[in-house]
């Protein structure tokens, strides 16, 4: 939840040319790398051999995509990365960590478990894709000009996307 935080306060700044969202985006980094840092305590103690060669790939890819994060942070202060190119980075590294959730469901042995690993695997996406419309829009009013086509169609296709999860998420999701 920190790094779409992150992303949406990145596509204000961005969008205003630098001029809002100064401080609010400081202090979400560092909210960000406080539960990075508590992420990668626990991904520490996982024992790796004992995963699956796909779900090796996914806690890999998660871990190089947020590697590259400071890099993005400094375009981003200097105003060097395009709006698009950061909600593209923001949005594929959520998206590489939430695949651990999709790919433990598909590893656990037990259908209860399996099933509720399914559900919170399209919540998250569900909420992710909320996130994104959140960005979508911050960017939108942050630039203060007309809503583009681009801008329209990024924004509906996230909007539809929420809404197919959310519908997947309750027929999947048991009550309890």
């Amino acid at each position: 939840y920190e790094l779409q935080k992150e992303r949406g306060l990145s596509a204000g700044y961005l969008s205003s040319k630098g001029q809002k969202f100064r401080s609010e985006l400081s202090s979400q980094r560092q909210l960000t790398d406080k539960v990075f840092s508590a992420y990668n305590q626990q991904i520490a103690q996982i024992d790796r051999q004992g995963l699956s060669a796909t779900a090796q790939e996914k806690l890999s890819a998660g871990a190089d995509a947020m590697a590259l994060i400071n890099d993005k942070r400094k375009d981003i202060d200097s105003l060097d990365l395009d709006p698009p190119l950061s909600f593209a980075y923001y949005s594929s590294t959520i998206d590489q960590l939430l695949d651990m959730v999709t790919e433990s469901g598909k590893i656990s042995t037990q259908d209860l478990t399996s099933k509720a690993l399914s559900a919170l695997d399209l919540f998250l996406r569900s909420k992710e894709n909320a996130g994104r419309e959140r960005a979508v829009v911050n960017g939108i009013f942050s630039a203060n000009q007309p809503v583009t086509s681009a801008q329209f169609r990024s924004l509906s296709s996230v909007v539809a996307a929420q809404a197919a999860y959310s519908k997947l998420f309750l027929a999947v999701a048991d009550s309890q």
